[in-house]
């Protein structure tokens, strides 16, 4: 990110300092004389796509669309602001729900025009279950390290961690989408036309096997989605987390596509039965403590909460966000690619 800062930078911070100023004085003039002078000690913060205004030790936000509250939080954090507003064009129900479950001081309101409206967000809607047929049609796939997930309504097969096939009942038929991600998907159906779906899967499979596995050499495929391998290792071996079992649990919202960095959840329990989340992250995520917070309040509020990260991923940032979150630990471990302790 360049110093300067450009056009489109300029135009929101000063459409940020113009809400801060209606928010700050009523129709008098002695009041908005009162806002100019405060809005004139105030410091502009560099925010993604977005503004940001210190005064004193509050900070005010603009954030895009698709802006996430964790580039927010280590903002504030290395600011050293204390509480928080946020402004959005959007609905502002993710930003809002993940402010209350990270137990900030931090306040959501969506704009219309430029006028703010608080957000009182409603919980997230259970994702529905897929049809029977379209695990089962998975399940059948007789290879050992394939493991099927359920998410938002489809089956996925992944081989460690990776997404090779993708199941579901559209309009009472079966469709099996073979490859990894949607393009190599939807490239399949054609280059594969008249060859079963289990054979598709077993082809990709071996590929995948070929590319993704401990000790393997530099290819691309060992990157994607690395925090689901991560995942996909921990439910082979939840004792090495000290968990009796361990079993993957579907994001609050979709995956937005294989390069995209998404925590990675699984829900586990204690040799004494006391349930814990597992959330895996690799790669320096900002949204990792705002999605795992979210995660947890929302569908296992009685979990305590176990983040594993990478070992070159420990940013102390991050970390201070982790440390202000209740009943939470952090456990690293070496990239999945790499031996883990039970292979040294």
């Amino acid at each position: 990110m360049s110093d300067t800062p450009d056009t489109s930078e300029r135009l929101l911070a000063a459409k940020l300092r113009a809400i801060v100023a209606d928010r700050s004085s009523p129709d008098d003039g002695a009041a908005a004389s009162g806002a100019t002078d405060l809005l004139a000690g105030a410091t502009e913060l560099r925010v993604p796509g977005g503004a940001g205004l210190a005064i004193g030790e509050h900070g005010s936000f603009l954030v895009p669309n698709d802006g996430g509250l964790g580039a927010v939080l280590l903002i504030a954090q290395n600011a050293e602001l204390t509480s928080l507003a946020i402004y959005t064009d959007s609905d502002g129900h993710t930003l809002a729900r993940q402010a209350r479950a990270v137990a900030a001081d931090v306040q959501v309101w969506q704009l219309d025009g430029r006028v703010p409206v608080p957000v009182n967000p409603p919980s997230v809607v259970a994702s529905p279950e897929p049809d029977s047929e379209a695990v089962l049609a998975l399940a059948a796939i007789d290879e050992p390290d394939l493991r099927v997930v359920v998410e938002h309504g489809e089956a996925i097969s992944e081989l460690a961690g990776l997404e090779v096939a993708r199941a579901s009942v559209v309009d009472g038929e079966l469709r099996v989408r073979v490859g990894v991600g949607r393009s190599d998907q939807e490239l399949s159906e054609f280059v594969q036309y008249g060859r079963t779906s289990a054979q598709r899967v077993r082809d990709a499979a071996a590929e995948v096997r070929l590319r993704r596995h401990v000790g393997a050499p530099p290819h691309p495929l060992l990157h994607l989605v690395a925090e689901r391998w991560v995942r996909a290792r921990l439910m082979d071996s939840p004792q090495l987390v000290g968990l009796d079992s361990l079993e993957p649990v579907a994001p609050l919202r979709p995956r937005a596509g294989l390069k995209i960095a998404a925590p990675a959840a699984a829900l586990g329990a204690t040799a004494s039965g006391e349930p814990v989340l597992v959330v895996c992250s690799t790669g320096v995520d900002p949204e990792l403590v705002p999605v795992a917070a979210e995660l947890r309040a929302e569908r296992y509020p009685d979990a305590d909460l176990l983040v594993v990260r990478t070992q070159a991923d420990q940013h102390p940032a991050v970390t201070r966000l982790l440390d202000g979150l209740g009943r939470t630990r952090v456990h690293a471990v070496p990239h999945p690619a790499k031996p883990w302790p039970e292979q040294s």
